[in-house]
């Protein structure tokens, strides 16, 4: 092999490496987040837990705001998937919005870190960046598209006054279906989340589809 054709090929090692590692930093990074939350999060103890000085860890983040805003953008883009989910077109309204609020108790309950992120004031202080602003607007074009459909089709009858002049604008005009329904369910899954569900009631699934449709109804939801 000559120096020509092994040159690219040491580069695109060292990449694979280098990429390695940012995740097995931000893997680290989430199980401090759940152990100790995201405000106490510490770069000394993550670099500690993979075997890495602090002057080594920040070869790869600049600092623990960068680290944060890495692990965000991350979530965003889950949740752009969770919420921009289209291959349920066909189904009736009231279930496409069952199918994503239970595509998001699952991806909760499945990452306590990132969702404990989510939660948190760390991850409010990082939204202002272009990045994330383009994710969450993409995010939220199905879940308006549904309410506004849903407006128009006569499956929600919102029980704020003249709710059918804001079948233009959805999710973001009708606080008291798009932002309340979904409210209720990011509590529902918090209170899941510690445990709470299953010592006071059972099965916390079975819980969640009564709660939601019940959620729904008082909404205005004509389920289908």
């Amino acid at each position: 092999m000559d120096n020509d054709s092994a040159a690219p090929e040491s580069a695109g090692k060292r990449e694979r490496n280098y990429a390695a590692t940012v995740e097995e930093i931000k893997t680290v990074a989430l199980s401090e987040i759940r152990k100790v939350g995201p405000e106490r999060m510490a770069m000394r103890a993550i670099g500690r837990a993979i075997g890495m000085t602090p002057s080594g860890l920040y070869r790869y983040f600049a600092s623990r705001q960068d680290l944060l805003t890495a692990l965000r953008l991350d979530i965003y883009r889950d949740l752009d998937a969770i919420l921009g989910y289209r291959e349920d077109e066909g189904d009736p309204l009231s279930r496409r919005w069952m199918g994503m609020a239970q595509r998001f108790r699952s991806w909760a309950l499945e990452h306590p870190g990132e969702f404990r992120l989510l939660l948190s004031g760390e991850a409010r202080d990082g939204r202002g960046t272009e990045e994330a602003v383009e994710i969450l607007t993409r995010a939220q074009e199905v879940p308006r598209q549904i309410i506004q459909d849903a407006i128009r089709a006569g499956d929600l009858v919102s029980p704020v006054p003249d709710a059918d002049k804001y079948a233009g604008e959805g999710f973001n005009a009708l606080p008291d279906v798009g932002v309340i329904m979904s409210l209720a369910v990011l509590g529902y899954v918090q209170l899941e989340s510690q445990g709470y569900v299953e010592r006071v009631i059972g099965d916390p699934k079975d819980v969640f589809e009564v709660y939601l449709a019940t959620v729904m109804r008082n909404s205005g939801f004509t389920l289908r």
